[in-house]
């Protein structure tokens, strides 16, 4: 995320859960998925799940795993916005102000 980014910006980046599903992967693997197990460098988004398979050994990866999102029962619309409010202000957003923004109480 770019902390630069106005608020319309960032609504129409980041609209629904796939968009941020997305967007960690893309960070994670910026060139192309990588299979942590054998180290194949091609996989298969699957479609009911947040998770990529290798096409080589079949192994599944959660895209959020090794992340701050790994295991949160949050979604990650709520994470980004989170993110966001945190990062326009040197000062922050107090975690009261945003759990009451974000419904997160």
């Amino acid at each position: 995320m770019n902390s630069s980014m106005t608020l319309i910006e960032f609504q129409r980046k980041y609209r629904t859960e796939e968009d941020c599903i997305q967007a960690i992967f893309q960070a994670r693997w910026p060139r192309s998925f990588s299979c942590p197990k054998c180290g194949h460098d091609f996989g298969y988004r699957l479609s009911q799940r947040r998770s990529v398979q290798c096409a080589s050994c079949r192994r599944q990866t959660s895209i959020t795993s090794g992340t701050l999102f790994e295991r949160s029962k949050v979604p990650l619309l709520k994470w980004f916005w989170l993110i966001y409010l945190m990062s326009q202000d040197k000062g922050g957003v107090s975690t009261t102000r945003a759990a009451e923004l974000l419904e997160m109480h």
